[in-house]
């Protein structure tokens, strides 16, 4: 379902499915209503081919979110082809993974008992027992977000580098035991003359236990998608949206929707932030500085 959460700096506008997107409405009463009508999936909008893509229009998607997107798809793995990870971040290099084992602690109560301790009247620290570390089902959820923001001027189809990215991340992460949700999101500010909050919207495209559907990931990770979900979906803010949408806030990066940040700060997922890079240059700094993250959390 989609939720809508807020506090003093941001408005996260976050939807949990592609089928939660496709039955979204916006009541006539609400006052963001005409705006979502012109970026929403009923509106047959046609652009020029940097827009959505080569003979996509705003209709199509929508609907490739749904089944997906064949050309994309094409796009997608020429650009996979040009990022090899060996060449990227060194041969032999790969997520490392921690083995989870049991270790001994000192406590008030325990298995065993030390003697010694209890002449000593350390009575804290006079009994042990193990315990499981913990560390590794803490860091086994991987959340990557894929920032899609981009500048009009950007053709859409150079923004595929970031699913290209997010592909290669996923590929390591499952060989090394984690399990990967993607989300593609956007951040705005200046949206609204009635706040000065930022605005992010974000969407599921892989949950945990699904997997990764290159159809689906071209669809929902380029600018295309930016230029529709995301200009829909700030609509369904409680305050009046400009029509001009605001700008790139960059707020994703260093933050993650108010509905994932609970659970990062509960220790259930890591947050992996993907740059909005356009080219193979950044593509490839990109994955080195996603391996940097990751192998401090493993």
């Amino acid at each position: 379902m989609e939720t809508v959460e807020q506090n003093d700096k941001v408005v996260c506008i976050h939807f949990e499915s592609v089928t939660d997107l496709m039955n979204f409405k916006i009541d006539k009463g609400h006052k963001n209503y005409k705006l979502w009508m012109k970026h929403g999936p009923n509106t047959d909008r046609h652009a020029e081919d940097r827009w959505f893509g080569k003979g996509v229009t705003q209709k199509d998607v929508y609907r490739n979110s749904l089944i997906g997107w064949e050309g994309g798809v094409d796009i997608l793995k020429e650009k996979m082809s040009l990022l090899e990870l060996g060449d990227i971040v060194g041969k032999g290099e790969s997520v490392t993974v921690k083995k989870r084992k049991r270790k001994k602690i000192k406590d008030r109560f325990g298995d065993e008992i030390d003697i010694h301790k209890i002449y000593q009247g350390e009575l804290d620290k006079a009994w042990k027992r193990s315990i499981r570390d913990v560390v590794d089902s803490q860091h086994h959820l991987i959340s990557i977000m894929i920032d899609v923001d981009c500048a009009a001027r950007v053709n859409a189809n150079d923004t595929l580098w970031r699913a290209a990215v997010a592909v290669k991340l996923v590929d390591a992460l499952q060989k090394a035991g984690k399990s990967i949700r993607i989300i593609v999101g956007s951040s705005s500010k200046d949206v609204s003359p009635e706040t000065k909050k930022i605005h992010t919207t974000s969407i599921v495209v892989k949950q945990y236990n699904e997997s990764l559907s290159l159809d689906r990931l071209a669809a929902m990770s380029y600018a295309g998608f930016n230029r529709t979900f995301n200009f829909m979906a700030v609509c369904y803010s409680p305050y009046k949206i400009s029509s001009e949408m605001g700008w790139v806030a960059n707020y994703l990066k260093d933050n993650a929707p108010i509905q994932i940040d609970d659970e990062v700060n509960e220790g259930h997922t890591r947050y992996i932030y993907l740059d909005p890079v356009n080219d193979i240059h950044s593509a490839k700094n990109s994955i080195k500085q996603a391996f940097e993250k990751i192998n401090k959390l493993t």
